[in-house]
């Protein structure tokens, strides 16, 4: 039986790739991403796509501007 956590989680960092390359060149508001998420997985929270968005900020898939009031905005890496 699959590990069903992982999938999500694995399927969510992809949806998440996915819609950043849909809204080049503009970077992407958090509340945004968590929208669209919640469309896919109506029980996504704003704590899980964080998550998420750091693990591909980790890897340099994404580019994350985190302002100090307490909003994300992500964008593609240039790789």
């Amino acid at each position: 039986m699959p590990d069903l956590v992982r999938l999500r989680r694995t399927s969510m960092r992809w949806n998440i790739i996915n819609t950043l390359n849909m809204m080049r060149p503009y970077q992407t508001h958090e509340r945004q991403m968590l929208e669209i998420m919640q469309s896919i997985y109506v029980d996504a929270t704003a704590l899980e796509v964080r998550r998420e968005l750091d693990y591909l900020a980790d890897r340099l898939l994404v580019d994350l501007k985190k302002e100090n009031y307490g909003v994300w905005f992500a964008d593609l890496s240039r790789h």
